[in-house]
This record gives structure tokens, C-alpha cells and sequence, in this order.
């Protein structure tokens, strides 16, 4: 453990408190379900971090929080977060997810950094409803938030060499190796059903009673494209194509974008390339540098806990070892990884299959009606009519796959009445800043798309970059 001064020393105690809060919880109940019948609207400390691993935050109102604190009340709202792979949905999941946010929620849906979608000023009573629904139509909180694998990342875009490489399908079933094991959340929220996944109850054999020392991300990328910021995850996955054939994937490890800027100590790291495997090794190496990270990371100092820190004060070639110690095999080294750029997506593509699919900025991840843009509603018009699948970028712009080639007076009308696809402001989505990168370098930045819709000769009219605001940005999740 590193030498610690007066900030240290606070985290020290701060962690150690969190570590047996888990340890005690009996696989993350405590006293959750006692709580949940009493009539005060928040909860207990010790649940709320519990909560979290089930994709729940206790939030306030910051418009009413001073005046609330002076009256020495309770916060009595809460933030629920929806772990989506890939951020891919069927269009049937999407609109059961727009209902629900007038029933329980503040009327919008807030698409994450990590491609979650998150509900805001959630009620302590309607939690049981919320969650039971989405698990109805096999959408999950479970692990969206708290000290394990958090929601995977992946390109969206359905494009032709995308689909071919079907990298999708490896990021889905990474997502459910990773997924806590845990009975608790099906006994807590859907009264022991479990609907999300046909896994077979069981405990922990990766978490264990204590979980992770923090968080831990993992992102696949696809060459040339860095859509997803794949060297800002703890484990970036990188396909190595042979023409369009998948070959192998090249692993990255020990990236993050995260610092307190009152401690030195605390730094942002790219991450490094540490191996190529073959495609049926990837799970296996995937899993193993978790335990790693599960063994050795920093469960004393939570501000020095996650991956990024153990590799730099190891080195690559220890941690690499360490790696091939457990698996039983040394590793390959790296192929080399080139990206191009990082594409935003937004426009129309062709897909290669004789469909479309568009891209959609969303305003600061906000899918909400305001006074001049109704992107809520034009996005569900469009879903309903249509059906097509729904995914979310990381940058917040939504992608709308799978749309057919029609032309004519139906696309004319969608076009006119949901002008959330033609955006005036037009400035691009990763101008918005983002918790971990408050100011994104010029080398994030793309320009916006431009070009007419293929079926109605309507143009983007994409204007200079525009900085959000650092306040209404969701979290990263």
C-alpha cells in the first residue's frame, strides 16, 4: 500500500467501509428488502451502496436540495440505470423503455457514455414495477453500477463488415460471463423469477463475497474505427481481420480517463496492447485478467484502485506473466493496432443487406420533448411505424438499424413530422463533455455528417461545434 497523506488516509477509511458493507451483505441483500417496505423515502448508507450494484442511485432534486437540507429532509429520488451491451435493442424493448419512463420517471430516458440509458427521479415504491417490466422484456440493471464488470461496450453500427466479423456477438456473451451471479436481485425486484438470462443459480465463482476492488470496463472496438474509445477501458478487445474474416482480437489493458484533481497520485491512462489471441481464447483471457485485477488491485485506496494503477506500478511484462502464469500458457505478442479515426455514425449508411441504417444526435444523451425539438416522440413515432432495432453510440447519438429501402410518401412524412433527425444546432455529438474528459481534444472531435436522406433529399446542416453543459451531462456509467 502506497504511503497515504491526510486525503489518503480518508479513502482508506472510506473503502475499508465499502469492502465490509459487501463483505456482510450476504451476496448484496442486507437489509434491502427490509427497507423496502418502510415508508421513508430513501434509504439506509449501507444500502445504498448495495444499490448500486443493482443499477440504482439514490439522487435529489439540486433545484430544491438546499432548501430540502434546510428542512432536514430525506432525498427521495432515485436514479435506475439500465445495463445494455453494445447499447443494441429490438424495437419492442425500446418502446416498452419510453412508456415506462412517463410511469416511473421524470418523462425521459438519458442515454449514457457506456450506452446504458438511465431513468431519473425514480420513486422508492415504483422500483419493484420498473424493474420487474424491463426484466419482462430481458433488459437488466444487475451490474450496471457497482465494483464489477460494468455494461460492454461495442461499435453499433450495423455495417456490412461489421455484421460479417460478428463482434457483436462476442461482446454479448462476454457481457454475460461477467454478469453477477448473485440471487439477490431476482429476489429482491422480481420475487425470485428470472426471465434475463436461463443461467443457473449459483454464487459468485468470479466476485467472490468482497466483488472487485472498483469498477471495471471493457470495450470492443472494430479496426480503423475507434468509435468507443477503446484505449479509456480497462480491457479495450480490437478484431484482426483477415479480408472480412474474423482472424483474432488484440487485447488492450490498463486504460482510463478518470482523476481527482485535488490528488496527485491520481493520473488518466491509455491503455497498452498486452497480447493477440484467438478468437475461442478471448473469453478465458478476458476472465483472467479480471482475477488479476481481483486478486491485486488496490482495495484500500479506492481513488488507486482500478486497473490503470496496478499496471503502471507493475509494468506490462509483469502483469503479462502474471496472466500467462494463470493461464498456462505464455502469451503471443501484440498485432498492431491502426485506427483511422473515430466515426460518430450520425446520417444515413447502407448496411450492404439492400437496407439503411440512420444515425441520430441526441442532445447531451437527453431523449426528451422540448419546446423546439421532439426527439422523444419523434424517435417513438418511428419505432412504432417502422420497427426497427435501436442501438446507442457512445457519443450519445442514437442509431436506428435495420431500415428498409423504401421511398415515397410514408419516409416524406416521418422526415417532416420528426425533425429530431435534422437537427438545426448540428454541432457534433462529442462536443459534449464528458465527466472523465471535460474537454475533449480536437483528436475526439468529427465533423458532423452531411448529405441528403436517401428517401427524402433532406440535408443535414451541420454548424461549428458547441460545448454542452458540464451539469447536464448523465454519468458515464
Amino acid at each position: 500500500m502506497r504511503p497515504a497523506g491526510k486525503e489518503g488516509a480518508t479513502a482508506v477509511t472510506a473503502v475499508s467501509t465499502v469492502v465490509a458493507i459487501g463483505a456482510a451483505s450476504n451476496q448484496l441483500r442486507g437489509t434491502i428488502g427490509q427497507e423496502l417496505s418502510d415508508a421513508a423515502p430513501a434509504f439506509s448508507p449501507e444500502s445504498q451502496q448495495l444499490l448500486r450494484f443493482h443499477g440504482i442511485y439514490q439522487q435529489d432534486d439540486r433545484d430544491v436540495r438546499a432548501e430540502r437540507a434546510r428542512q432536514r429532509l430525506d432525498v427521495d429520488h432515485l436514479c435506475m440505470r439500465v445495463s445494455i451491451p453494445g447499447g443494441t435493442l429490438t424495437a419492442e424493448q425500446y418502446l416498452i423503455m419510453d412508456k415506462l419512463c412517463d410511469a416511473v420517471g421524470n418523462g425521459t430516458l438519458r442515454v449514457t457514455f457506456r450506452q446504458g440509458i438511465q431513468y431519473h427521479f425514480v420513486r422508492k415504491g415504483d422500483l419493484h414495477s420498473l424493474l420487474g417490466t424491463l426484466n419482462d422484456h430481458l433488459v437488466t440493471t444487475l451490474g450496471a453500477c457497482g465494483d464489477v464488470v460494468r455494461n460492454i461496450m461495442c461499435c453499433p453500427a450495423p455495417l456490412a463488415d461489421r455484421q460479417r466479423a460478428d463482434v457483436g456477438a462476442y461482446a454479448q456473451e462476454a457481457a454475460r460471463r461477467f454478469r453477477p451471479r448473485t440471487q439477490a436481485y431476482y429476489e429482491l425486484w422480481l420475487d425470485g423469477e428470472r426471465a434475463v438470462t436461463a443461467e443457473a443459480p449459483g454464487e459468485e465463482p468470479l466476485y467472490g463475497t468482497t466483488y472487485l476492488p472498483r469498477k471495471f470496463k471493457i470495450g470492443f472496438a472494430f479496426p480503423r474505427d475507434n468509435c468507443i474509445d477503446v484505449y479509456s477501458n480497462d480491457i479495450g478487445v480490437v478484431p484482426v481481420l483477415d479480408g472480412e474474416s474474423l482472424r483474432s482480437f488484440t487485447v488492450l489493458v490498463g486504460g482510463g480517463m478518470g482523476r481527482n484533481h485535488t490528488n496527485p497520485d491520481t493520473f488518466p491512462r491509455l491503455a497498452d496492447p498486452l497480447t493477440t489471441v484467438a478468437p475461442q481464447e478471448l473469453l478465458e483471457v478476458l476472465d483472467t485478467i479480471v482475477r488479476v485485477q481481483r486478486d491485486h488491485g488496490d482495495r484500500h485506496d479506492r481513488e488507486h484502485a482500478r486497473l490503470k494503477y496496478l499496471i503502471h506500478e507493475w509494468g506490462i511484462e509483469r502483469f503479462g506473466a502474471e496472466v500467462a502464469q494463470r493461464l498456462g500458457r505464455s502469451l503471443r505478442a501484440p498485432e498492431p493496432v491502426v485506427f483511422d479515426g473515430a466515426d460518430d455514425h450520425l446520417g444515413w449508411h447502407r448496411q450492404g443487406d439492400g437496407r439503411w441504417f440512420l444515425g441520430v444526435k441526441v442532445e447531451n444523451g437527453r431523449i426528451a420533448d422540448r419546446a423546439v425539438v421532439q426527439v422523444r416522440s419523434g424517435l417513438r413515432a418511428v419505432v412504432e411505424r417502422f420497427s426497427p432495432g435501436c442501438a446507442s453510440h457512445p457519443e450519445r447519438t442514437s442509431c436506428s438499424p435495420t431500415w428498409p429501402t423504401l421511398t415515397g410518401r410514408p419516409w416524406r412524412r416521418s422526415c417532416a413530422t420528426t425533425a429530431c433527425w435534422r437537427p438545426s444546432s448540428g454541432s457534433p455529438s462529442s462536443a459534449t463533455p464528458s465527466p472523465a474528459r471535460p474537454c475533449p481534444p480536437a483528436a475526439w472531435r468529427s465533423p458532423s455528417p452531411s448529405g441528403p436522406c436517401p428517401a427524402c433529399s433532406t440535408s443535414w446542416k451541420p454548424s461549428s461545434a458547441r460545448w454542452g453543459s458540464a451539469g447536464s451531462t448523465p454519468m458515464s456509467g
